[in-house]
């Protein structure tokens, strides 16, 4: 198995962490080479994916380099790409929605992810696998603030080939 965790396992279940299936690796590929792909183009490799009863709705990156936004990260490009989609979609619907990142989100993606009805969150690098300037805030990480969400606890599956996630920061030279 590739997934490892930023917690003991017997406190996996309180924050709401899962072992990933099949198409979760598969999906993380995905999210990799997208990442992989930005990075040779020289822009943030950061990838993300939303995926709704196996049809990709989404896909892309961070797009900071190309725009100047600061709050384009690879997560809030792909919720704006699904925008419509998603906001068309009822609550029974999105039950069935998966967002997929090289990275894990942080908070202001976090609170983008709940905000919108996604309930899955499965990601490959976490976020103490980068340097310390690249979080939001010490210590915080998505495990710890799950149980806090208004809008209920996330479905998380973390650590997802997490090797090659790192990897994707140490290409970015984000990496801890």
């Amino acid at each position: 198995m590739t997934t490892q965790y930023s917690m003991p396992p017997e406190e996996l279940k309180s924050a709401n962490l899962h072992t990933p299936t099949d198409l979760d690796e598969q999906m993380i590929d995905k999210v990799l080479e997208e990442a992989n792909r930005a990075i040779d183009q020289g822009k943030a490799g950061v990838g993300a994916l939303i995926l709704w009863r196996g049809e990709i709705l989404a896909l892309g990156h961070n797009t900071f380099e190309e725009t100047g936004d600061m709050t384009a990260h690879g997560e809030m490009t792909v919720l704006r790409q699904a925008a419509r989609r998603l906001s068309q979609m009822s609550a029974e619907e999105k039950e069935d929605l998966s967002i997929y990142v090289t990275l894990e989100p942080c908070l202001m993606c976090l609170s983008a992810i709940s905000f919108v009805g996604i309930r899955r969150v499965v990601y490959s690098a976490l976020a103490e696998d980068a340097n310390e300037e690249q979080w939001v805030a010490r210590g915080i990480s998505i495990d710890k603030l799950n149980s806090s969400l208004v809008r209920g606890p996330l479905e998380l599956v973390a650590g997802v080939k997490r090797e090659a996630g790192k990897a994707i920061l140490a290409r970015m030279n984000k990496r801890s």
